[in-house]
C-alpha cells in the first residue's frame, strides 16, 4: 500500500472496523443502488468481493482509491 491508500484504509478503519457488512457498505458508499444491483456489481468485479457477506476495511480501501483514481 502506497500512502494514499495507507491512509484511506486507516480512515475507514477508524470510522467502520476490521469488517463491514454488505448492507453497511451500500448504505455508506452507494445509497441510491439496491442490493441486487449491489450483488451484480459485486458479480461482475465493480465492487470489493465479500466473504460470507462481510467485506474487509483494506478491500474497501482498495475499491475506493481505484475508483477515485479512475475519475480523477
Amino acid at each position: 500500500m502506497g500512502a494514499a491508500e495507507h491512509s484511506t484504509f486507516w480512515l475507514l478503519y477508524g470510522q467502520y472496523g476490521a469488517t463491514m457488512t454488505v448492507e453497511k457498505f451500500r448504505d455508506e458508499f452507494l445509497p441510491k443502488i439496491t442490493m441486487k444491483t449491489l450483488h451484480n456489481w459485486i458479480a461482475r468485479g465493480d465492487a470489493p468481493r465479500p466473504l460470507n457477506g462481510i467485506l474487509d476495511t483494506r478491500d474497501v480501501a482498495d475499491w475506493w482509491d481505484t475508483l477515485r483514481r479512475s475519475n480523477a
